[in-house]
């Protein structure tokens, strides 16, 4: 699987408070062709026009209003089973929240190969406030389209290319951000994620085993298996930013 959707990662308090932000009449908008490059170089506003419209947040600005977003964005990742078992995530960079007006669109792309393993989109508003504007991915062939309820989110492979459609009416809000896995090797990864997949509906009674019993309970040996896992992938983390 390439993908994975979640469905009502922010909750409804969440998501005003997200609505009231983005509203604010003072937020510091900026062009979105600020974060588009090709071979490390900004491209110039006619190559921009033709390829991104839409405004942005500046993810790296000391702004309370990008600070906020984001702290909503990711107590709701930490403590999402569903995403964290998908994901494994190691750290996520910081949200880019955008804003893309009717007219606006972001042609086919694929994402810089060095941001991570996996992108997130989260919709900030409803799919009846603006028309068009869908997420576009390429998936194996497949054009898979993705317009999503507010407060929920779409996950893939950062490699997948995709592009936004135009947005004829109304605007859309999204948070889109990068993070890196503990186990970009793609075997690794589904064994892990099975490995706590099973460990996640298994009876949680380690804690009252004795040691001599605890050997042949399926809980207490799985999550032997799934740390020995961590330990070997942050050893070798280690080792190579040695």
């Amino acid at each position: 699987m390439d993908y994975q959707i979640i469905e009502g990662l922010l909750d409804v308090e969440s998501i005003d408070r997200v609505k009231e932000i983005m509203n604010r009449d003072d937020l510091p908008w900026q062009g979105g062709g600020a974060t588009v490059f090709r071979d490390n170089i900004r491209l110039d506003d006619e190559e921009v026009a033709n390829f991104k419209v839409n405004k942005q947040l500046d993810p790296f600005a000391d702004d309370d209003a990008q600070s906020e977003i984001g702290s909503i964005i990711f107590h709701a990742t930490d403590n999402c089973f569903d995403w964290n078992n998908f994901v494994c995530p190691n750290n996520s960079k910081p949200p880019l929240i955008t804003r893309t007006e009717e007219g606006g669109f972001y042609n086919t792309h694929h994402d810089a190969s060095n941001v991570g393993h996996f992108s997130t989109t989260v919709f900030l508003n409803e799919p009846y406030e603006y028309d068009g504007g869908e997420l576009c991915l390429d998936l194996n062939g497949d054009i898979k389209l993705v317009k999503l309820p507010a407060g929920s989110c779409i996950t893939y492979r950062t490699g997948i290319p995709h592009c936004v459609n135009p947005v004829t009416c109304g605007h859309r809000d999204v948070a889109v951000f990068w993070t890196s896995t503990w186990f970009p090797d793609p075997h690794e990864w589904r064994i892990y994620r099975g490995i706590k997949r099973a460990i996640h509906f298994l009876p949680k009674k380690i804690e009252h085993l004795p040691l001599d019993e605890s050997r042949d309970d399926p809980y207490f040996i799985l999550l032997t298996i799934m740390h020995d896992m961590e330990r070997k992938t942050f050893v070798r983390g280690k080792d190579d930013n040695s």
